[in-house]
Parts: structure tokens; C-alpha cells; sequence
């Protein structure tokens, strides 16, 4: 480790001892957090059985978040495979519709691939929707290409936002084999494209551009408070209460970008999200200060016992409604304990990964091991399959972290996995990363491929040694240390 980067670190780190830490309670959940899966994410994959066979419906639409940039490469993909040997299912004939905002995009058709995937090349325009395929003789449904695509023309992924797609599954394995009337397996199935939201902020004669993504649906009504400087959004939301409790997977997630020269908001220490009124708890508001080197970034991470919270509490309960968000920067919280990360989350809100120490008191230069163990989010489940995984360990508050560990690839076998030797040289803060790349079936002998859906990184902290009590104090003041860091090394470079 270079001296100078260690002194530096170590004179800021005594100074700001009572401020580094506050990131502890957010970055659990975060890290660049791009997308969330199901309701409100970018794909849906449901469990069913078609003619005594276990299959699974893999539904996909890209890009995650539309630009300007990536309209041409706009689809919608349906894979329909067999559960247990993850053979994609030939002849799928699917009756599908689109539906945004109550309105009809697709009108309600029929579609086959002879390869089983079939993707819906959209190219998003204004007006009416335009179908470029044959027709099949058998049922008239429209014809995919020999590489499973149909090109569509129309005002689908024209905009952000939630998308309805209404899927029945009307044959499999030949363009005979069709279902009964009555046994038609039917899906509604809600996924989204975020939503870029920009807009510029006047605040004592200075402006500053502020950028929300909405990952679930479009951004509407953006306001600035500039006598308490909050910010104020909402979006359309269905506040039906039984769709939420049967939606296993939903998960709302709104991500603010603010400049960091906009010191008035990125100087404070905390920042309060409420949600309908309702407030957040600190684990649901997510801090990320790397991932833009001119823009602070605070995500509201919102699980679906908080979302039932919200509904229940909500007038516009069993209505289509709208959601209304508010952002605070505040100097001022109840200081509560923290201490190193125990539980964190990977940020496509899939999987729960928790953290053993042994010894339990870390100190420096002393050995230490790590137990992992991975859980499904949604279902607090273990995984039972074997989850390959990095893991990261750096030196905290430093754009130029100095590696403490990496190790690559690791095999979390039955979704626990122990990592030995590790040594902290210093009585330091760390930043830890665990990056969950794919999980393999134990039983399928290999006949499965892994499963990267739920690929996602998770952050947390290690703080060498546990400081006590202090830790109580040092949450009040702590995010305003690692603002600190930041823009001193920013102003010593030339």
C-alpha cells in the first residue's frame, strides 16, 4: 500500500472518526443499481405445467431503461422451456396483448416460433401497430423467422413506464398441438422500463441538473421545496391490495441523482424518504457516492411488506392511484447502533446474503473467517443450489481503494461457502462486495444451465475494530465524512 495514500487515509480517518460510517446503514442494499426483477422489473419468469410437464415462461423486455440511445434495440422476448432440463419448448404459439396506462399497444394476436423463444423486435413509433411477419397455414398466427423474431411497428417502448402484457399459452411442440378452450394456461404479467427523468433545480441564483430513474413506472410531477430543500415526485400506481399480496416479487425502486455541487443538499448528513406520507426506514434508503464522480446518488429501495404497508394506510386503497415520493436532506436523526454488516442485499433486490465473523470482535492483523450464506430475498429461503461468487474487500472512502482481498469465482456449495485468512492490516473502515454471478442446479448433473437471472452485487461495510458506543455517535455526522474525503481529494487534484 502506497505511504502517502496510508497516511492520508489515516490522518483523515483519525479526524473524521465519528463521520465515516453513516454509509453502513445504506450501502446493504446498493451498489449501481441498474434494475428489479417481476413487478416493476424488466423480466418475469412463472412456473407452470403444460401436459404433465414442469415448464417454466421466461418473459423479458429490453432495454431496462430507454434512451435515446437505445430505442432500436427495443423487444419483448417469451422463452418457454422445460423446467428440468431447461429445453427451450418447439411450435410455442402464444396469444399475447400489450396494455400501458389502460391503453391497448397490441392489439390481442396470435404468434408462433418454430424454435420455441420468439422475440418482438419492437421499433417504438407513434400511431398504430404494424405486424411485419407471414402467417402460418395451420392457425393464422403470425410467423417468427428462423431465428425465433417477429418485427413490430408501434407506440410499444415508446416511453418508460409499466407494461401489461396479457400472455395464453395456446400450443406446444407442433402447430397442431393445441390446448382446449378451457385449459389455456392465462398470464398477466406487469414488467417496466425505466424512466429518465431530468430536470434543472434554481436554487441562490445557481442551477443544477437532477435526474430521477424510475425503474417501475414514469415519473410525473417533480417539485423543489427550496425553503426546505426537498424533492417531490410521483407515479401512477395500481393500489389494488390483492394484487400485491399475490405478487411474490414486487419491488419498487427510484433512484435521485444530485450534482454534488449542489452542497446545500449533498453537505447534509441524513436523508428522510417517505413514500405516501409513510417514512422509510434507513435500510430502505440507499446511499451510493462511487458510482458517478459528479453526482451523489440516493436510491429508494421499497419491498413489498412496505408496499403493502403503504397501500393498506393509503386512501386511493384498491384504486388505480398515484404513489407520491419525497426526498429531505436533514442534519439531524436518532443515532442508533451499527455495527459491521451482517445482512446485505444484492441490488436487483433477488437475494439476501448474510455474514459471519469469527472472531466476532475483529481486530487487526489477526486472522478472521467469513461464513456466507445466500438466501432468496422474497422467500428468506437458503438457496440450495451452488452460487459462484466474487468477493471484495477495499480500504473505505478512497477513490483509489486499496485491495485488502479479491477473490474470484468462489462456490458457495448449497449456498454457503467459508472464506479463511483474512487479515485487515489496520484498524480501518472496508468497504466489502459480494458479486452473486450464477447459480447451478446440484442435482442436474450439469443438464441445467446455471441460472445468471439473479446475478447481482451487494455492499457492505467492516468496521476494524468495533468501536461501541462510538458508533452510536458516529452515525449522526458520519456521511458528511465520506463527503468530506471526496471533495478534499477532489480539490488537491491539479
Amino acid at each position: 500500500m502506497a505511504r502517502a495514500v496510508s497516511h492520508f487515509h489515516k490522518l483523515r480517518f483519525k479526524i473524521n472518526i465519528l463521520v465515516l460510517i453513516f454509509s453502513l446503514l445504506f450501502a446493504a442494499t446498493v451498489s449501481n443499481i441498474s434494475r428489479a426483477y417481476a413487478d416493476g422489473g424488466d423480466r418475469k419468469e412463472i412456473n407452470a405445467s403444460l401436459k404433465g410437464r414442469d415448464v417454466k415462461l421466461l418473459v423479458k423486455i429490453s432495454p431496462p431503461i430507454l434512451t435515446s440511445d437505445n430505442l432500436q434495440d427495443a423487444s419483448i422476448m417469451f422463452r418457454l422451456y422445460d423446467a428440468n432440463t431447461n429445453e427451450t419448448i418447439k411450435f410455442t404459439s402464444l396469444f399475447l396483448s400489450v396494455i400501458k396506462d389502460g391503453k391497448e399497444l397490441l392489439h390481442p394476436d396470435l404468434f408462433q416460433s418454430a424454435i420455441g423463444t420468439l422475440k418482438l423486435k419492437i421499433q417504438p413509433s407513434p400511431g398504430d401497430t404494424t405486424i411485419y411477419a407471414n402467417k402460418e397455414p395451420y392457425l393464422d398466427a403470425w410467423e417468427a423467422d428462423q431465428g425465433g423474431t417477429i418485427n413490430v411497428k408501434g407506440p410499444i417502448l415508446l416511453e418508460g413506464g409499466l407494461y401489461r402484457i396479457h400472455i395464453e399459452i395456446f400450443g406446444i411442440d407442433s402447430p397442431r398441438e393445441i390446448f382446449q378452450q378451457d385449459e389455456i394456461p392465462k398470464y398477466d404479467v406487469y414488467l417496466s422500463v425505466g424512466d429518465f427523468y431530468r430536470d434543472v433545480i434554481e436554487d441562490n441564483e445557481h442551477s443544477y441538473n437532477v435526474t430521477i430513474v424510475s425503474y417501475y413506472d414514469k415519473v410525473k410531477d417533480f417539485s423543489f421545496n427550496a425553503e426546505n430543500r426537498s424533492l417531490a415526485w410521483s407515479m401512477p400506481f395500481n393500489y389494488n391490495l390483492t394484487r400485491v399480496q399475490k405478487e411474490s416479487d414486487i419491488f419498487v425502486h427510484e433512484e435521485i441523482r444530485i450534482p454534488w455541487s449542489f452542497i446545500e443538499i449533498t453537505n447534509k448528513t441524513f436523508f428522510v424518504g417517505t413514500v405516501d406520507g409513510t417514512k422509510l426506514q434507513p435500510a430502505s434508503i440507499a446511499i451510493d457516492p462511487y458510482s458517478f464522480p459528479s453526482e451523489l446518488v440516493i436510491h429508494f429501495l421499497i419491498n413489498k411488506n412496505q408496499i403493502i404497508q403503504v397501500v393498506r394506510n393509503s386512501p386511493q386503497i384498491d384504486k388505480l392511484g398515484t404513489m407520491k415520493f419525497v426526498l429531505k436532506a436533514t442534519n439531524s436523526a436518532n443515532a442508533s447502533s451499527v455495527e459491521t454488516s451482517s445482512i446485505i442485499f444484492t441490488d436487483t433486490g433477488n437475494m439476501k446474503v448474510s455474514l459471519e465473523w469469527e472472531p466476532s470482535q475483529l481486530s487487526a492483523n489477526t486472522p478472521t473467517k467469513l461464513t456466507l450464506k445466500f438466501y432468496d430475498q422474497f422467500t428468506d429461503q437458503q438457496v440450495l443450489g451452488d452460487v459462484t461468487y466474487d468477493l471484495s474487500i477495499f480500504l473505505h472512502g478512497l477513490p483509489e481503494r486499496a485491495i485488502v482481498l479479491n477473490k474470484q469465482n468462489n462456490i458457495a456449495a448449497n449456498g454457503t461457502d467459508v472464506i479463511t485468512g483474512i487479515i485487515f492490516p489496520e484498524n480501518e473502515i472496508y468497504d466489502l462486495e459480494v458479486k452473486v454471478k450464477t447459480i447451478s442446479d446440484v442435482n442436474s448433473g450439469g443438464a441445467i444451465a446455471p441460472d445468471a437471472t439473479r446475478a447481482g452485487k451487494a455492499l457492505g461495510f467492516v468496521v476494524v475494530p468495533e468501536f461501541g458506543i462510538v458508533l452510536a455517535i458516529a452515525t449522526v455526522i458520519s456521511f458528511v465524512g465520506v463527503i468530506a474525503v471526496a471533495r478534499f481529494i477532489c480539490a488537491s487534484r491539479p
